[in-house]
This record gives structure tokens, sequence and C-alpha cells, in this order.
């Protein structure tokens, strides 16, 4: 292979680089992948400086910037596609509507993380004075709640295991999914390891549990203006 071939692939090289970087959402690899193209692209100018006319040297720089221009048009596709609401699976949209707020990317990327299944026979999610290490949510079903030796059943949706995931914090009562229950459950290793590689997630999934936990600590204030009685069951869900 002589020096001209190697220097026109390595100027096709550096285009399709460039191209491959503008469609990546990770910075570290764009930048990895635009450095590279760089250096191919100078490497590509040295090898072929005096060797090939006007005309050639023309077509090269056109065939590489028109790759790095499909690129770019093939990365604004996939962000318009990504921050789109249709992006959401039929199946899942009413479960972001009950989530709250939150940018669909973040939304699926929280489902790919999910196992998501329901229940045969009853599943214990917390234990009083342990450290859970997933977090679950109830889509639908009926949760046993003890704690110092009362025992009440409610129904969700609602997270459970949020303030131990967030804070570290044993929960404060032992929490039982009853059968038919549709249960969401993520690893907390895995999801604190998402976070570290999309630092977008986790206010996104904070800003959730933060909404949550509020409508568990609303619900269980006592209506004092109607004389209502306090009802404990959904504050004793913060876990």
């Amino acid at each position: 292979m002589d020096q001209i071939m190697i220097g026109e692939g390595l100027a096709a090289g550096a285009g399709a680089l460039a191209a491959l970087a503008l469609i990546l959402r990770d910075p570290l690899r764009l930048r990895l992948l635009i450095l590279l193209a760089a250096a191919c692209g100078v490497a590509s100018a040295v090898m072929l400086e005096g060797r090939v006319d006007p005309r050639r040297a023309l077509e090269l720089a056109t065939l590489g910037l028109g790759l790095a221009a499909l690129g770019a048009v093939l990365g604004l596709a996939r962000a318009a596609w990504s921050a789109s609401a249709v992006s959401v699976r039929a199946r899942n949209r009413p479960l972001r509507r009950a989530f709250g707020p939150i940018p669909p990317a973040a939304f699926r990327a929280l489902m790919r993380l999910a196992e998501r299944r329901t229940l045969t026979q009853p599943q214990r999610l917390t234990r009083e004075g342990w450290a859970p290490e997933q977090l679950w949510y109830l889509v639908e079903g009926v949760l046993r709640v003890e704690q110092d030796g009362r025992a009440t059943e409610v129904e969700g949706p609602f997270f459970v295991g949020e303030v131990s995931f967030v804070t570290g914090a044993t929960a404060p009562a032992t929490i039982t999914a009853l059968p038919g229950a549709d249960l969401l459950e993520w690893d907390g290793k895995a999801l604190r390891r998402a976070f570290r590689a999309d630092p977008s997630l986790r206010p996104a999934v904070e800003a959730i549990l933060g909404r949550d936990l509020a409508r568990k600590v609303s619900a269980a204030r006592p209506a004092a203006e109607l004389g209502g009685p306090e009802r404990e069951a959904p504050a004793r869900l913060a876990v």
C-alpha cells in the first residue's frame, strides 16, 4: 500500500471519526474521538503534501466535511428523539406520569435498570432495623407495614426504601409486598453506578423520590381543621 492510499484512508477516517463523535452523547468519548480525528487529519495532510493535485485534495476535504455534517445531523436527530415523550414505551407512559416531571431520557435509563414483576407470593422488602440494598416502586397492589407490633395494609403507588437509598439509614418498619403486587425493583449499587456514568440521572431520580416522600409526609399529617385522625401508615412507608 503506497503513501497516497494511506493518506487518503486517514483523511476519510478523520471524517468518519468526527461524525461518530458528533453522534455520541458521552462528553469524554466525544473529546477523545475529536482528538483522534484531528490526529488522523494532520497525519493525512503530512503524507499527501505535494503528492496529490488540488482537485483531489478538495475531494478529500469535501468527503471529510460531508461525513462530519452527517454525524451532526444524526446527533441532532438522536437528541431530539431522546428528548421526545414519544420515545417512552406506551406501556410505561402512565408510570412516567405517576413519577411526575422527569426527562424522557432519564426515565428510560431508570426503567432499563429496573426489574418489573407481578408477585405470586408475599415478598419482604424491608426489615425493621436493617438498611435495604434495593429501591422499590409499587405500581399497583398492597403492602403490609409492620412497626412496633402493629400492622396495617396500604395501597400503592409509591416508592419503598427511598430514605435508606439516599441516606443509608436503617428501615424503621418491616414492609411486605402481598401477592398480586406490580413491583419495580432497582439494585442500589447498579443505580449508583448509573449516577456516576450519567450525572444528569441523579438529580432526576432524587427529585422523584423527594416528591414521593413529600406526598407521604403530607398524607400523614392530621387534618386538624376537619377534626380527622392522624394517618400513620403513609409516614411509616418513608423508609
